[in-house]
């Protein structure tokens, strides 16, 4: 399966930029290849009205690089090793969770569940506005609960942005600060004190800089999380080792007074200071915002890189309160124009479902599935290939068009993971 970038002549909105610091890099590790893809247009004359937006070139050499590409895709498919066996099977296993339920006009086969109530759906954002203030009601809701690990993932800056070459990973780290204290607000005006948290020093020395204070609004304070322990500075040996994902002598600085914690661009290495802070202030929310945990996941297991544990006891238990990613594909069929670009977005608010909707012009979407599970990303695409209902192309063609697998080992790994939150 293959994933292009062609959305000709758009301008958009949303796009799921970086959310790492400039010194740090990812890795995305799923078997197909994803590329950034706008969300909601700015500019709808831009858009056709017809939901599959079509190529105009039907020449043979298409045809054969379409063919040629599928073939392709598929080889590297099987050459790719098996990510699936964990590092270590746990001592302490929790029940699979259940297979994902779909619309009862559309699940006639599916385990019997309970459906996702309508009422409770949150609409495709399309300002910043609505984003902020829909990510608050669901944290909001999700901390009433009971929830302490939640999760905020929505493109932090517009396409046009984004896709110009002044546009550095340092742009991206400012403009996820700015959202953290707009969203941070909120539950700071109803007095509750919230320590926006960066993996070191020189992260918030940054932010506080470009603010001009510690505190840019009452009750909103930015801090370092881990450092060298106080009165000392790091070594030669700390350096070298934080090279292969060992963190000696670093010290988690919890804050004492803060009421809840939002968490800012950590690499997939600083994750375990995050366990560190949940463990040493269990009792307080905290809110991973834009980290990208579906990236860092993939890096868990390699080398200079926390084990793939990380994620069986304790990013397993980070809730999705609000989820907003957008995915590009192209499909490849046997009559003019041989070569199909549509686009979606899986969206979640919490306590909604998880919603796959197919982009259909106009800044417009139409959900295809509601699911109380998180489906892999591999299922959300090929549920937007059969939305378009381009007639049934058998399954041989669907297996060197999918390939043979469509999720990742972190999707799989459920006998492994100690809870399953976060497919919730």
């Amino acid at each position: 399966a293959r994933e292009t970038r062609a959305w000709p002549g758009r301008q958009s909105l949303w796009s799921p930029g970086r959310s790492r610091a400039p010194r740090a890099q990812q890795h995305p590790h799923i078997a197909i290849a994803v590329f950034r893809a706008p969300l909601i247009s700015s500019t709808p004359e831009n858009h056709e009205s017809d939901p599959v937006r079509t190529t105009t070139s039907a020449s043979p050499t298409t045809m054969r690089s379409a063919i040629l590409l599928q073939f392709c895709g598929t080889a590297m498919a099987f050459m790719r090793p098996s990510a699936l066996s964990p590092a270590r099977r746990l001592a302490a296993r929790s029940p699979a969770m259940a297979s994902s339920s779909r619309l009862a006009a559309l699940s006639s086969s599916a385990p019997a569940a309970a459906p996702v109530s309508e009422d409770a759906l949150e609409p495709v954002p399309s300002t910043f506005p609505q984003c902020i203030a829909a990510a608050q009601k669901s944290t909001g809701a999700a901390i009433d609960e009971g929830y302490k690990l939640m999760e905020i993932e929505f493109p932090p800056l517009p396409t046009d942005f984004m896709e110009s070459p002044e546009c550095s990973a340092y742009d991206v780290s400012s403009a996820n600060v700015r959202l953290a204290i707009d969203f941070a607000k909120s539950f700071a005006t109803e007095g509750k004190r919230v320590a926006i948290m960066f993996p070191d020093r020189a992260e918030s020395d940054r932010a506080i800089e470009t603010h001009g204070a510690d505190e840019p609004f009452t009750n909103i304070i930015l801090r370092p999380l881990a450092g060298p322990a106080p009165g000392t500075t790091s070594s030669p040996v700390d350096i070298v080792m934080g090279l292969f994902g060992k963190q000696g002598g670093r010290n988690v600085n919890a804050v004492p007074d803060a009421d809840m914690y939002i968490c800012l661009v950590f690499s997939a290495q600083e994750l375990p200071d995050l366990e560190a802070l949940h463990m040493a202030d269990p009792s307080k929310p905290l809110v991973m915002m834009n980290l990208k945990l579906d990236t860092l996941r993939g890096d868990l297991g390699l080398p200079a890189f926390p084990p793939k544990d990380l994620q069986y006891r304790f990013l397993s238990q980070v809730l999705p309160v609000y989820y907003l990613r957008t995915r590009t594909y192209s499909k490849s069929i046997t009559k003019p124009p041989f070569l199909v670009n549509y686009q979606g977005a899986l969206f979640r608010a919490f306590p909604g479902g998880w919603q796959s909707m197919l982009d259909v012009g106009g800044g417009k979407y139409r959900r295809v599935k509601l699911a109380d599970e998180r489906p892999a990303l591999g299922v959300f695409k090929v549920d937007l290939g059969e939305a378009l209902d381009l007639g049934d192309e058998g399954k041989v063609n669907t297996f060197f068009r999918q390939g043979y697998k469509t999720s990742t080992w972190w999707e799989d790994a459920k006998e492994e993971e100690l809870h399953s939150i976060w497919r919730s």
